[in-house]
Protein backbone atom coordinates (compact mmCIF):
# COMPACT_ATOMS: atom_id res chain seq x y z
CA UNK A 1 0.00 0.00 0.00
CA UNK A 2 2.82 2.21 0.22
CA UNK A 3 6.15 2.39 -2.50
CA UNK A 4 9.00 1.22 -1.53
CA UNK A 5 12.68 1.31 -1.96
CA UNK A 6 14.25 -2.24 -1.91
CA UNK A 7 13.71 -4.58 -5.18
CA UNK A 8 11.66 -7.15 -3.14
CA UNK A 9 8.77 -4.76 -4.06
CA UNK A 10 8.84 -6.45 -7.49
CA UNK A 11 8.09 -10.10 -6.12
CA UNK A 12 4.48 -10.57 -7.76
CA UNK A 13 3.18 -12.55 -4.85
CA UNK A 14 3.29 -9.41 -2.86
CA UNK A 15 1.59 -7.02 -5.11
CA UNK A 16 -0.82 -10.29 -4.81
CA UNK A 17 -1.36 -10.33 -1.46
CA UNK A 18 -1.87 -6.75 -1.34
CA UNK A 19 -4.36 -7.13 -4.10
CA UNK A 20 -5.98 -9.74 -2.08
CA UNK A 21 -6.25 -7.51 1.17
CA UNK A 22 -8.46 -5.06 -0.97
CA UNK A 23 -10.28 -7.28 -2.69
CA UNK A 24 -11.50 -8.64 0.96
CA UNK A 25 -11.49 -4.82 2.57
CA UNK A 26 -14.08 -4.21 -0.38
CA UNK A 27 -16.41 -7.01 0.16
CA UNK A 28 -16.25 -5.83 4.05
CA UNK A 29 -17.65 -2.68 3.16
CA UNK A 30 -19.89 -3.85 1.27
CA UNK A 31 -21.07 -6.40 3.57
CA UNK A 32 -21.80 -3.58 5.94
CA UNK A 33 -24.42 -2.16 3.45
CA UNK A 34 -26.77 -5.11 4.62
CA UNK A 35 -27.14 -6.18 8.04
CA UNK A 36 -28.20 -9.54 8.32
CA UNK A 37 -26.44 -12.32 10.18
CA UNK A 38 -24.47 -13.78 6.89
CA UNK A 39 -23.28 -10.15 5.70
CA UNK A 40 -21.83 -9.64 9.61
CA UNK A 41 -20.83 -12.83 9.23
CA UNK A 42 -18.58 -12.43 6.53
CA UNK A 43 -17.97 -8.69 7.48
CA UNK A 44 -16.43 -9.63 10.47
CA UNK A 45 -14.40 -12.22 9.09
CA UNK A 46 -12.64 -9.84 6.64
CA UNK A 47 -12.33 -7.54 9.35
CA UNK A 48 -10.13 -9.96 11.88
CA UNK A 49 -7.27 -9.93 8.75
CA UNK A 50 -7.01 -7.48 6.02
CA UNK A 51 -5.73 -4.66 7.06
CA UNK A 52 -3.00 -6.60 9.35
CA UNK A 53 -2.51 -7.71 6.22
CA UNK A 54 -1.15 -4.65 4.87
CA UNK A 55 1.20 -4.08 7.76
CA UNK A 56 2.71 -6.95 7.75
CA UNK A 57 3.52 -7.02 4.10
CA UNK A 58 5.00 -3.25 5.31
CA UNK A 59 7.28 -4.89 7.56
CA UNK A 60 8.85 -7.09 4.87
CA UNK A 61 10.81 -3.51 3.29
CA UNK A 62 11.19 -2.08 6.16
CA UNK A 63 15.32 -1.83 6.42
CA UNK A 64 17.10 -1.67 9.88
CA UNK A 65 19.87 0.73 8.44
CA UNK A 66 17.49 3.36 6.80
CA UNK A 67 17.85 6.95 7.81
CA UNK A 68 14.72 7.70 10.09
CA UNK A 69 15.01 11.74 9.02
CA UNK A 70 14.43 10.59 5.33
CA UNK A 71 12.36 8.15 6.16
CA UNK A 72 9.56 10.09 7.90
CA UNK A 73 10.07 12.72 5.50
CA UNK A 74 8.98 9.90 2.62
CA UNK A 75 6.51 8.14 4.37
CA UNK A 76 4.60 12.23 5.06
CA UNK A 77 4.76 12.33 0.96
CA UNK A 78 3.26 9.13 0.09
CA UNK A 79 0.81 8.49 3.08
CA UNK A 80 -0.01 11.80 4.83
CA UNK A 81 0.10 13.97 1.64
CA UNK A 82 -3.08 11.82 -0.29
CA UNK A 83 -3.88 11.74 3.05
CA UNK A 84 -4.96 15.23 3.38
CA UNK A 85 -5.83 16.25 -0.32
CA UNK A 86 -8.52 13.66 -0.61
CA UNK A 87 -9.69 14.12 2.42
CA UNK A 88 -10.33 18.12 2.07
CA UNK A 89 -12.06 16.59 -1.19
CA UNK A 90 -14.44 14.84 0.83
CA UNK A 91 -15.20 17.85 3.19
CA UNK A 92 -15.45 19.81 0.30
CA UNK A 93 -18.25 17.21 -1.27
CA UNK A 94 -20.03 17.20 2.14
CA UNK A 95 -20.06 21.01 2.31
CA UNK A 96 -21.74 21.42 -1.41
CA UNK A 97 -23.71 18.61 -0.85
CA UNK A 98 -25.13 18.87 2.44
CA UNK A 99 -24.29 22.47 3.50
CA UNK A 100 -22.50 21.07 6.73
CA UNK A 101 -19.06 22.06 7.65
CA UNK A 102 -18.03 22.20 11.20
CA UNK A 103 -14.60 23.47 12.23
CA UNK A 104 -14.74 20.76 15.29
CA UNK A 105 -14.58 18.34 12.65
CA UNK A 106 -12.27 19.66 10.48
CA UNK A 107 -9.76 19.97 13.22
CA UNK A 108 -10.13 16.36 14.31
CA UNK A 109 -9.60 15.76 10.39
CA UNK A 110 -6.19 17.35 10.89
CA UNK A 111 -5.22 15.17 13.42
CA UNK A 112 -6.07 12.19 11.92
CA UNK A 113 -8.80 10.70 13.71
CA UNK A 114 -11.64 8.39 12.48
CA UNK A 115 -14.51 9.91 10.89
CA UNK A 116 -17.04 8.46 8.60
CA UNK A 117 -17.53 11.24 5.46
CA UNK A 118 -14.04 10.95 5.00
CA UNK A 119 -13.84 6.96 4.17
CA UNK A 120 -11.05 4.17 4.89
CA UNK A 121 -8.75 7.50 4.56
CA UNK A 122 -8.26 7.13 8.26
CA UNK A 123 -5.98 3.94 7.64
CA UNK A 124 -3.39 6.19 5.88
CA UNK A 125 -2.12 8.38 8.96
CA UNK A 126 -2.47 4.45 11.33
CA UNK A 127 -0.12 3.12 8.43
CA UNK A 128 2.17 6.62 8.78
CA UNK A 129 2.55 6.65 12.55
CA UNK A 130 2.64 2.50 12.34
CA UNK A 131 6.07 2.75 9.80
CA UNK A 132 7.73 5.67 11.44
CA UNK A 133 7.54 3.22 14.94
CA UNK A 134 8.26 -0.29 13.44
CA UNK A 135 11.19 1.46 12.06
CA UNK A 136 12.41 2.87 15.07
CA UNK A 137 11.41 -0.46 16.88
CA UNK A 138 13.98 -3.17 14.52
CA UNK A 139 17.28 -0.66 14.93
CA UNK A 140 16.48 -2.32 18.86
CA UNK A 141 17.97 -4.99 20.64
CA UNK A 142 15.26 -8.24 19.87
CA UNK A 143 14.85 -8.68 23.82
CA UNK A 144 13.67 -5.23 23.80
CA UNK A 145 11.69 -5.40 20.35
CA UNK A 146 9.47 -8.55 22.10
CA UNK A 147 9.21 -6.12 25.06
CA UNK A 148 7.94 -3.52 23.38
CA UNK A 149 5.27 -5.16 21.39
CA UNK A 150 3.76 -6.81 24.34
CA UNK A 151 3.68 -3.51 25.92
CA UNK A 152 1.97 -2.09 23.06
CA UNK A 153 -0.55 -4.67 22.93
CA UNK A 154 -1.38 -4.42 26.28
CA UNK A 155 -1.92 -0.36 25.61
CA UNK A 156 -3.85 -1.25 22.95
CA UNK A 157 -5.67 -3.46 24.52
CA UNK A 158 -6.59 -0.66 27.28
CA UNK A 159 -7.36 2.02 24.98
CA UNK A 160 -9.87 0.26 22.76
CA UNK A 161 -11.24 -1.36 26.10
CA UNK A 162 -11.52 2.33 27.16
CA UNK A 163 -12.81 3.76 23.00
CA UNK A 164 -9.92 6.07 23.72
CA UNK A 165 -8.66 7.81 20.48
CA UNK A 166 -5.32 10.00 19.97
CA UNK A 167 -4.30 11.79 16.91
CA UNK A 168 -2.86 9.84 14.13
CA UNK A 169 -4.73 6.74 14.86
CA UNK A 170 -1.80 6.16 17.41
CA UNK A 171 -4.34 3.72 19.53
CA UNK A 172 -4.77 1.58 16.16
CA UNK A 173 -0.96 1.91 15.32
CA UNK A 174 -0.20 -0.14 18.80
CA UNK A 175 -2.07 -3.23 17.48
CA UNK A 176 -0.52 -3.02 13.73
CA UNK A 177 3.01 -2.30 15.03
CA UNK A 178 3.49 -6.01 15.93
CA UNK A 179 2.58 -7.26 12.40
CA UNK A 180 4.77 -4.55 11.31
CA UNK A 181 7.62 -6.29 13.38
CA UNK A 182 7.01 -9.66 12.43
CA UNK A 183 6.64 -8.87 8.68
CA UNK A 184 9.68 -7.51 8.93
CA UNK A 185 11.53 -10.83 10.31
CA UNK A 186 9.36 -13.08 7.82
CA UNK A 187 11.09 -11.00 4.76
CA UNK A 188 14.20 -11.38 5.98
CA UNK A 189 15.32 -14.78 7.09
CA UNK A 190 13.79 -15.86 4.16
CA UNK A 191 12.91 -15.02 0.71
CA UNK A 192 10.89 -18.76 -0.52
CA UNK A 193 8.81 -19.70 2.24
CA UNK A 194 7.51 -23.11 1.89
CA UNK A 195 3.40 -23.06 2.04
CA UNK A 196 2.32 -25.88 3.31
CA UNK A 197 -1.39 -27.07 2.81
CA UNK A 198 -1.59 -29.13 6.80
CA UNK A 199 -0.64 -24.98 8.22
CA UNK A 200 -3.18 -23.28 5.89
CA UNK A 201 -6.06 -26.15 6.41
CA UNK A 202 -5.37 -25.40 10.69
CA UNK A 203 -5.21 -21.55 9.96
CA UNK A 204 -8.90 -21.76 8.71
CA UNK A 205 -10.04 -23.75 11.43
CA UNK A 206 -8.65 -21.34 13.48
CA UNK A 207 -10.10 -18.39 11.78
CA UNK A 208 -13.21 -19.65 11.22
CA UNK A 209 -13.69 -21.02 15.38
CA UNK A 210 -12.59 -17.43 16.76
CA UNK A 211 -15.16 -16.04 13.65
CA UNK A 212 -17.99 -18.39 14.86
CA UNK A 213 -16.98 -17.85 18.90
CA UNK A 214 -17.84 -14.14 18.06
CA UNK A 215 -20.49 -14.24 16.47
CA UNK A 216 -22.25 -16.43 19.03
CA UNK A 217 -21.60 -13.89 21.82
CA UNK A 218 -22.23 -10.75 19.79
CA UNK A 219 -18.41 -9.79 20.15
CA UNK A 220 -17.59 -7.09 17.34
CA UNK A 221 -13.99 -6.71 15.85
CA UNK A 222 -14.11 -3.30 13.97
CA UNK A 223 -10.93 -1.23 14.09
CA UNK A 224 -12.52 1.66 12.89
CA UNK A 225 -14.74 1.67 15.63
CA UNK A 226 -12.26 0.96 18.08
CA UNK A 227 -13.68 -3.03 18.82
CA UNK A 228 -10.74 -5.10 19.15
CA UNK A 229 -12.68 -8.61 20.30
CA UNK A 230 -10.44 -11.04 22.48
CA UNK A 231 -7.05 -8.93 21.70
CA UNK A 232 -5.32 -12.30 22.23
CA UNK A 233 -8.02 -14.28 19.80
CA UNK A 234 -7.63 -11.49 17.17
CA UNK A 235 -4.02 -11.36 17.25
CA UNK A 236 -4.07 -15.10 16.39
CA UNK A 237 -7.17 -14.91 13.74
CA UNK A 238 -5.01 -11.80 12.33
CA UNK A 239 -2.16 -14.36 11.76
CA UNK A 240 -3.42 -17.14 10.88
CA UNK A 241 -5.51 -14.57 8.21
CA UNK A 242 -2.32 -13.46 6.70
CA UNK A 243 -1.02 -17.26 6.27
CA UNK A 244 -3.69 -17.86 4.48
CA UNK A 245 -3.78 -14.77 2.00
CA UNK A 246 0.23 -15.68 1.20
CA UNK A 247 -0.60 -19.06 0.61
CA UNK A 248 -3.25 -18.23 -1.73
CA UNK A 249 -1.06 -15.43 -3.29
CA UNK A 250 1.54 -18.12 -3.95
CA UNK A 251 -1.34 -20.73 -5.52
CA UNK A 252 -2.33 -17.86 -7.74
CA UNK A 253 1.43 -17.09 -8.64
CA UNK A 254 2.39 -19.83 -9.75
CA UNK A 255 -0.71 -21.55 -11.53
CA UNK A 256 -1.49 -17.98 -13.03
CA UNK A 257 1.40 -15.53 -13.89
CA UNK A 258 3.05 -17.72 -16.76
CA UNK A 259 -0.56 -17.82 -18.71
CA UNK A 260 -1.62 -14.44 -17.93
CA UNK A 261 -5.02 -15.00 -16.67
CA UNK A 262 -7.41 -12.44 -16.30
CA UNK A 263 -7.66 -12.78 -12.46
CA UNK A 264 -3.70 -12.83 -11.88
CA UNK A 265 -3.45 -9.45 -13.95
CA UNK A 266 -6.55 -7.63 -12.10
CA UNK A 267 -5.52 -8.58 -8.70
CA UNK A 268 -1.73 -7.50 -9.53
CA UNK A 269 -3.11 -4.09 -10.67
CA UNK A 270 -5.00 -3.96 -7.77
CA UNK A 271 -1.78 -4.64 -5.83
CA UNK A 272 0.36 -2.49 -7.10
CA UNK A 273 -2.37 0.54 -7.09
CA UNK A 274 -4.23 -0.46 -3.62
CA UNK A 275 -3.37 3.01 -2.04
CA UNK A 276 -5.50 4.66 -4.89
CA UNK A 277 -8.47 1.92 -4.86
CA UNK A 278 -8.61 2.30 -1.29
CA UNK A 279 -9.38 6.22 -1.61
CA UNK A 280 -11.58 5.45 -4.26
CA UNK A 281 -13.47 2.61 -3.77
CA UNK A 282 -15.15 3.81 -0.24
CA UNK A 283 -16.23 7.43 -0.15
CA UNK A 284 -16.59 7.51 -3.87
CA UNK A 285 -18.15 3.96 -5.09
CA UNK A 286 -19.82 2.67 -2.38
CA UNK A 287 -21.00 5.78 -0.68
CA UNK A 288 -22.33 7.41 -3.28
CA UNK A 289 -24.26 4.26 -4.46
CA UNK A 290 -25.38 4.04 -1.24
CA UNK A 291 -26.99 7.49 -1.11
CA UNK A 292 -28.37 6.91 -4.48
CA UNK A 293 -30.57 3.76 -4.06
CA UNK A 294 -33.07 3.95 -1.36
CA UNK A 295 -34.36 0.44 -1.41
CA UNK A 296 -32.89 -2.59 0.97
CA UNK A 297 -29.73 -4.51 -0.47
CA UNK A 298 -29.89 -7.93 -1.73
CA UNK A 299 -27.19 -10.03 -2.55
CA UNK A 300 -27.33 -9.76 -5.92
CA UNK A 301 -27.19 -6.20 -5.68
CA UNK A 302 -24.35 -6.41 -3.21
CA UNK A 303 -22.59 -8.40 -6.11
CA UNK A 304 -22.81 -6.02 -8.72
CA UNK A 305 -21.96 -3.53 -6.16
CA UNK A 306 -18.63 -5.27 -5.46
CA UNK A 307 -18.10 -5.97 -9.34
CA UNK A 308 -19.24 -1.76 -10.12
CA UNK A 309 -16.39 -1.18 -7.51
CA UNK A 310 -13.73 -2.82 -8.27
CA UNK A 311 -14.18 -1.90 -12.07
CA UNK A 312 -14.78 2.10 -10.91
CA UNK A 313 -11.92 1.79 -8.17
CA UNK A 314 -9.55 0.69 -11.08
CA UNK A 315 -10.47 2.82 -13.78
CA UNK A 316 -10.12 5.96 -11.11
CA UNK A 317 -6.59 4.48 -10.44
CA UNK A 318 -5.45 4.76 -13.71
CA UNK A 319 -7.06 8.49 -14.56
CA UNK A 320 -5.53 9.48 -10.95
CA UNK A 321 -1.85 8.51 -11.87
CA UNK A 322 -2.03 10.12 -15.32
CA UNK A 323 -3.86 13.34 -14.86
CA UNK A 324 -2.91 13.98 -11.05
CA UNK A 325 -0.28 11.97 -10.62
CA UNK A 326 0.45 15.11 -8.36
CA UNK A 327 -1.91 14.08 -5.22
CA UNK A 328 -0.26 11.16 -4.39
Amino acid sequence: MIEFDSLKHRLPIYDIAKGLGMIFVIIGHICSLKQDSIALFIEGLCNLFHLPLFFFIAGIFLREDSNIVLYIEKRSKSLMKPYYIYGVICFLIVFVVQRDFILERFMQYLLGERMTFTGALWFLPVMFSSSIIGSCIIKLRLNYQIGLIAIFLLICDILFRNKIMLPLNLDASMYFVPFLILGHYWGGHNQRHNYNLLVLSVCLLIILGIRCYYAKYNIICNLYLSEIGILPLTFVASLCGIYSCFYLSHYIQRSCERKGKLGYKVLHFIGVNSLLILIIHQKFCIHIIQNVISFEFNYILLFILFIFTVIFSCIGAVVIKKYLNFTI
